[in-house]
């Protein structure tokens, strides 16, 4: 089941220790139901915990939080991506992975040397005049520093935890085999793929790990905002950064989740909300690249009301396409066109077949109709970005994560400016955003681009086609054409005949065994014990145990 980790200890141990965890926040019974009853009974009293009665008094979400906290870097990233996944997972987990705090005891300040001078192959003393012992910010996979360089400029010092790369290894191995126990023994567990969301996850942690990933993020987002005066992106020293050290410049003002502060500084709370709507409109509709994560306590307010991103690890794309059927289906949402909104999944591929239209047709006709009329300054565009996600997670539909994403900054900017400004209205700041992709979709050039792209398209097409027949031709005449069939769900089929085979077999044995040992026994021939020929018994006994063994199997296997 879990053959990996037959001889590796540490792993062993891990996963022990999740089990021991998952049991002490009341899970046992979904460990019973995946089938590790052996490591449920070795890791059972590993750590002693909070009495199960307390636990559960909390929901299933809380209590499965909470057992991400105490499993530590993995489980909590882990929960914070699911948090912004309101399309693969109820709401009601989402909501409460959101509230996952990603602070840790800090590493010693000498370890944190020791990584540096491993990295960027000197030592502390000789690539700063000055270094902070005491860590601005200490999370999970990585801490931070302030420090000076010689140039007496104040940078930032991100440094990686050791180890983290190890213990992540490990833990997605074992989620991954958890999840496919899950999607194999739990049919209700199926319509979520949990094997392809730790694979997804799996992607975007190992993006996190490479600070080289996220300085390249940096600079990009520094090109591209480095004419505008509303936002000011940090510099990355490339000569004092690798893959798991990154330096880049410090960002010193108040953090945007501090409202006192902003205001005692005298900074302008509606010219702030206005300025973080525009960096990432700008973002989304101009750029296609755009931060992931812009809640207040990623961003820091400078003098001028200047917005200050930091920590770039996760990041969005968005196509040309996307954003055109973004503006469509805004547009769509203000004449209550339904259908347009149908077709519009459609070219998302969010919708990939006619069963279930009519289902969410109702349901957007109910979203659709609920904000018709509504006030601009009621309107939350990303709230009904969300609302329109969660009605495809209703319909188990698998939406781009890209689009949840962005959903999800749009929503998280909007609720912050909310906050900052009563009367804030991200819709109108919205508004020339979404009439430019709108006019540029009607560009006459951009229709002359696209037919002259179609045409080189089709003369390629005709070009290679005799090519293409005289080679199937050949095949066919040298009879060297192979055609391949994919067979899908028949694993399962295959699998149970060599079961049913097998059981078979057992039975005809056990009925051969007994059948035999009668004889020998009315023949009465052979050494004798308790008055019964010895060989005869010795069948009986051989066909009783298969025949216990064989029930056993039967009855642990449910189809009983």
């Amino acid at each position: 089941m879990f053959k990996g980790f037959k001889r590796n200890y540490k792993g062993l141990r891990r996963l022990q220790f999740i089990i021991s965890t998952l049991v002490k926040y009341g899970f046992s019974d979904l460990l019973t139901n995946l089938k590790i009853d052996l490591f449920y009974r070795a890791g059972k009293y590993i750590i002693p915990g909070v009495e199960k009665k307390d636990i559960l008094k909390k929901t299933f979400p809380e209590r499965l939080r909470l057992a991400f906290e105490e499993l530590g870097p993995t489980f909590i990233k882990l929960g914070q991506m699911l948090s912004v996944r309101p399309d693969i997972i109820p709401k009601k987990y989402s909501n409460e992975f959101s509230k996952l705090q990603d602070e840790v005891p800090p590493i010693p300040t000498d370890k944190v040397k020791e990584i540096i001078n491993l990295e960027l192959k000197k030592p502390v003393s000789e690539l700063f005049k000055s270094f902070s012992e005491k860590p601005v910010a200490a999370a999970s996979i990585a801490q931070v520093h302030s420090a000076v360089t010689f140039e007496d400029e104040k940078v930032a010092i991100k440094v990686q935890r050791p180890d983290i790369e190890n213990v992540i290894e490990t833990d997605l191995d074992i989620l991954l085999k958890l999840a496919a126990l899950a999607e194999k023994h739990i049919p209700s567990v199926k319509v979520y793929q949990p094997t392809e969301i730790v694979k997804e996850f799996a992607r975007n942690i190992q993006y996190e790990l490479d600070f080289f990933r996220e300085g390249r993020n940096i600079e990009l987002f520094y090109n591209h905002f480095k004419e505008d005066e509303t936002v000011y992106i940090p510099k990355v020293y490339w000569d004092l950064t690798s893959e798991k050290v990154l330096v880049m410049e410090y960002i010193s003002g108040i953090k945007a989740s501090d409202e006192k502060k902003i205001d005692s500084a005298d900074l302008n709370r509606k010219i702030i909300a206005v300025n973080g709507a525009n960096w990432i409109l700008k973002q989304i509709f101009e750029y296609g690249f755009f931060h992931a994560d812009p809640h207040p306590g990623n961003l820091f307010i400078l003098e001028g009301n200047i917005i200050g991103p930091i920590d770039f690890g996760i990041v969005g794309y968005i196509d040309d396409e996307m954003k055109e059927e973004l503006g469509d289906a805004l547009l769509a949402f203000t004449k209550r066109d339904v259908g347009k909104l149908i077709k519009i999944l459609f070219n998302l591929q969010i919708l990939d077949d006619l069963s279930n239209v009519a289902a969410i047709q109702h349901d957007l006709k109910d979203i659709v109709n609920y904000y018709y009329n509504i006030k601009l300054s009621q309107l939350n565009i990303g709230k009904v970005l969300m609302e329109v996600v969660e009605i495809i997670q209703k319909h188990h539909l698998t939406v781009p994560a890209d689009f949840v994403l962005m959903s999800k900054a749009l929503a998280t900017i909007e609720g912050f400016g909310k906050r900052l400004d009563p009367d804030f209205e991200i819709i109108s700041i919205a508004k020339p955003y979404i009439n430019k992709i709108i006019l540029k979709r009607l560009n006459p050039k951009k229709d002359i681009k696209g037919l002259l792209d179609t045409i080189n398209d089709y003369r390629y097409l005709f070009k290679n086609i005799p090519f293409d027949l005289r080679y199937v031709i050949k095949k066919i005449k040298l009879g060297k054409l192979n055609i391949q069939f994919e067979h899908r769900g028949l694993d399962r089929l295959i699998s149970e005949l060599d079961r049913s085979s097998n059981r078979l077999s057992f039975s005809i044995i056990i009925a051969a065994l007994l059948l035999g040992s009668s004889l020998i026994i009315r023949a009465e021939k052979g050494p004798v014990f308790f008055g019964l020929p010895a060989v005869g018994l010795a069948g009986y006994s051989a066909a009783g145990i298969l025949g216990i063994w064989l029930l056993i199997s039967i009855i642990r296997s449910g189809r009983h």
